[in-house]
């Protein structure tokens, strides 16, 4: 999300990650995602537990296997 500049709904669940729990407030938590400029785009807000700091060892590898990925190509519709 973060080296995109946004996340899409199913990137979310392709993690097997509800996307409610991110995108919806949970009682008087707020959401930790926004809605982005694009449709089906959502974005970071200051609510956004901070993983790099809570899991430094995992997060370093999750940006290592990124790294790693070939880049897919922008396809325009």
């Amino acid at each position: 999300m973060r080296s995109q500049g946004h996340i899409t709904a199913e990137q979310i669940a392709s993690f097997g990650i509800s996307t409610t729990s991110w995108t919806q407030p949970a009682g008087s938590k707020p959401a930790w995602l926004a809605k982005g400029s694009a449709r089906g785009l959502w974005v970071e807000t200051e609510h956004m537990p901070a993983f790099d700091k809570q899991h430094p060892d995992m997060y370093e590898l999750a940006l290592m296997n990124l790294a790693a990925e070939p880049q897919k190509a922008l396809t325009l519709f």
